[in-house]
Protein backbone atom coordinates (compact mmCIF):
# COMPACT_ATOMS: atom_id res chain seq x y z
CA UNK A 1 0.00 0.00 0.00
CA UNK A 2 1.22 3.52 -0.73
CA UNK A 3 2.72 5.13 2.35
CA UNK A 4 5.63 7.15 3.68
CA UNK A 5 7.13 4.70 6.20
CA UNK A 6 8.83 6.27 9.20
CA UNK A 7 7.31 9.68 8.56
CA UNK A 8 3.95 8.99 10.19
CA UNK A 9 2.13 9.88 6.98
CA UNK A 10 0.28 7.87 4.39
CA UNK A 11 -2.21 8.27 1.60
CA UNK A 12 -5.79 8.48 2.87
CA UNK A 13 -8.26 5.75 2.05
CA UNK A 14 -11.03 6.71 -0.34
CA UNK A 15 -13.50 6.91 2.55
CA UNK A 16 -11.15 9.14 4.57
CA UNK A 17 -10.65 11.43 1.56
CA UNK A 18 -14.42 11.78 1.07
CA UNK A 19 -14.97 12.54 4.76
CA UNK A 20 -12.23 15.20 4.66
CA UNK A 21 -13.51 16.71 1.40
CA UNK A 22 -17.06 17.08 2.70
CA UNK A 23 -15.83 19.26 5.54
CA UNK A 24 -18.78 18.40 7.80
CA UNK A 25 -21.37 18.88 5.02
CA UNK A 26 -22.88 15.41 5.00
CA UNK A 27 -24.68 14.43 1.83
CA UNK A 28 -23.56 17.44 -0.23
CA UNK A 29 -22.43 16.96 -3.83
CA UNK A 30 -19.39 19.26 -3.64
CA UNK A 31 -17.21 20.26 -0.69
CA UNK A 32 -19.01 23.66 -0.51
CA UNK A 33 -22.58 22.41 -1.09
CA UNK A 34 -24.71 21.43 -4.08
CA UNK A 35 -24.17 24.23 -6.59
CA UNK A 36 -21.82 23.19 -9.41
CA UNK A 37 -22.35 25.40 -12.45
CA UNK A 38 -19.18 26.51 -14.28
CA UNK A 39 -19.13 30.04 -12.84
CA UNK A 40 -19.56 28.73 -9.27
CA UNK A 41 -16.92 26.00 -9.77
CA UNK A 42 -14.33 28.44 -11.11
CA UNK A 43 -14.54 30.46 -7.87
CA UNK A 44 -14.01 27.41 -5.67
CA UNK A 45 -11.63 25.12 -7.55
CA UNK A 46 -8.91 25.20 -10.18
CA UNK A 47 -10.69 23.92 -13.28
CA UNK A 48 -10.27 24.13 -17.06
CA UNK A 49 -11.49 27.56 -18.13
CA UNK A 50 -12.10 28.40 -21.76
CA UNK A 51 -13.49 26.48 -24.73
CA UNK A 52 -13.09 22.81 -23.90
CA UNK A 53 -11.10 20.78 -24.93
CA UNK A 54 -8.71 22.66 -27.13
CA UNK A 55 -8.75 26.34 -26.21
CA UNK A 56 -8.02 27.18 -22.57
CA UNK A 57 -8.51 30.83 -21.73
CA UNK A 58 -5.11 32.48 -21.84
CA UNK A 59 -4.78 33.93 -19.34
CA UNK A 60 -7.55 32.12 -17.49
CA UNK A 61 -9.78 34.27 -15.25
CA UNK A 62 -8.33 32.72 -12.08
CA UNK A 63 -4.74 33.22 -13.32
CA UNK A 64 -3.82 29.52 -13.31
CA UNK A 65 -3.38 27.85 -16.69
CA UNK A 66 -2.11 24.67 -15.03
CA UNK A 67 -1.83 23.85 -11.31
CA UNK A 68 -2.51 26.52 -8.72
CA UNK A 69 -0.46 27.04 -5.54
CA UNK A 70 -1.77 25.29 -2.44
CA UNK A 71 -4.45 27.27 -0.59
CA UNK A 72 -5.45 29.31 -3.65
CA UNK A 73 -9.11 28.61 -2.89
CA UNK A 74 -11.17 28.89 0.26
CA UNK A 75 -10.79 26.13 2.86
CA UNK A 76 -13.65 23.86 3.88
CA UNK A 77 -15.00 23.58 7.44
CA UNK A 78 -12.07 21.29 8.37
CA UNK A 79 -9.55 23.89 7.16
CA UNK A 80 -8.58 21.87 4.09
CA UNK A 81 -7.94 23.76 0.87
CA UNK A 82 -8.33 22.67 -2.75
CA UNK A 83 -10.11 19.37 -2.09
CA UNK A 84 -11.40 19.33 -5.67
CA UNK A 85 -9.87 20.63 -8.87
CA UNK A 86 -6.17 21.33 -9.36
CA UNK A 87 -4.90 17.71 -9.31
CA UNK A 88 -6.36 14.22 -9.01
CA UNK A 89 -5.44 13.03 -5.52
CA UNK A 90 -4.24 9.49 -4.96
CA UNK A 91 -5.83 7.31 -2.29
CA UNK A 92 -4.62 4.00 -0.92
CA UNK A 93 -7.88 2.29 -1.93
CA UNK A 94 -7.61 -0.36 -4.64
CA UNK A 95 -9.90 0.73 -7.47
CA UNK A 96 -11.32 -2.77 -7.77
CA UNK A 97 -12.64 -2.67 -4.19
CA UNK A 98 -16.33 -3.49 -4.35
CA UNK A 99 -17.47 -1.01 -1.72
CA UNK A 100 -20.26 1.56 -1.94
CA UNK A 101 -18.48 3.38 -4.79
CA UNK A 102 -17.45 0.29 -6.73
CA UNK A 103 -16.59 0.76 -10.40
CA UNK A 104 -18.67 -0.92 -13.11
CA UNK A 105 -18.00 -4.65 -13.52
CA UNK A 106 -16.33 -4.18 -16.94
CA UNK A 107 -13.80 -1.75 -15.42
CA UNK A 108 -13.01 -4.21 -12.62
CA UNK A 109 -12.46 -7.03 -15.11
CA UNK A 110 -10.14 -4.86 -17.25
CA UNK A 111 -8.01 -3.86 -14.25
CA UNK A 112 -7.82 -7.43 -12.99
CA UNK A 113 -6.88 -8.71 -16.46
CA UNK A 114 -4.06 -6.17 -16.71
CA UNK A 115 -2.58 -7.55 -13.47
CA UNK A 116 -1.55 -4.07 -12.33
CA UNK A 117 -2.86 -2.61 -9.09
CA UNK A 118 -4.96 0.45 -9.73
CA UNK A 119 -5.70 2.94 -6.99
CA UNK A 120 -8.68 5.26 -6.69
CA UNK A 121 -8.08 8.93 -7.34
CA UNK A 122 -10.40 11.69 -6.17
CA UNK A 123 -11.17 15.36 -6.77
CA UNK A 124 -10.78 16.03 -10.49
CA UNK A 125 -8.08 18.31 -11.86
CA UNK A 126 -7.38 21.54 -13.70
CA UNK A 127 -7.90 19.57 -16.92
CA UNK A 128 -11.57 18.84 -16.14
CA UNK A 129 -14.21 21.22 -17.50
CA UNK A 130 -17.63 21.72 -15.94
CA UNK A 131 -19.39 20.96 -19.25
CA UNK A 132 -17.57 17.68 -19.78
CA UNK A 133 -16.23 16.19 -16.61
CA UNK A 134 -18.39 15.98 -13.49
CA UNK A 135 -15.44 14.80 -11.38
CA UNK A 136 -15.57 17.60 -8.83
CA UNK A 137 -18.28 15.73 -6.96
CA UNK A 138 -17.00 14.34 -3.67
CA UNK A 139 -18.23 10.85 -4.65
CA UNK A 140 -16.61 10.89 -8.13
CA UNK A 141 -13.60 8.68 -8.72
CA UNK A 142 -11.17 7.47 -11.33
CA UNK A 143 -8.15 5.18 -11.18
CA UNK A 144 -4.62 4.88 -12.35
CA UNK A 145 -1.74 2.46 -11.94
CA UNK A 146 0.79 3.22 -9.22
CA UNK A 147 3.54 3.85 -11.78
CA UNK A 148 1.58 6.59 -13.56
CA UNK A 149 2.63 10.19 -13.50
CA UNK A 150 1.32 13.34 -15.08
CA UNK A 151 1.02 17.02 -14.25
CA UNK A 152 -2.56 16.60 -13.04
CA UNK A 153 -1.86 13.90 -10.40
CA UNK A 154 -0.93 14.68 -6.83
CA UNK A 155 -1.14 13.46 -3.26
CA UNK A 156 -2.50 14.61 0.06
CA UNK A 157 -1.10 12.94 3.18
CA UNK A 158 -3.08 11.59 6.09
CA UNK A 159 -1.85 10.76 9.58
CA UNK A 160 -3.28 8.54 12.26
CA UNK A 161 -4.10 10.41 15.46
CA UNK A 162 -3.92 8.64 18.77
CA UNK A 163 -5.55 9.91 21.95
Amino acid sequence: RPSAPGRGRRLPTEAEWEHAARGNKTGRIFPWGDRGDAEHLAKRANIFEGHFPDAPANPPPDGYLYTAPVASYKANAYGLHDMVGNVWEWTSTDFTDRGPHAPPAHAVRAAEAAGEPRYAQKGGSYMCHASYCYRYRVAARTANTADSSSANNGARCAADVTK
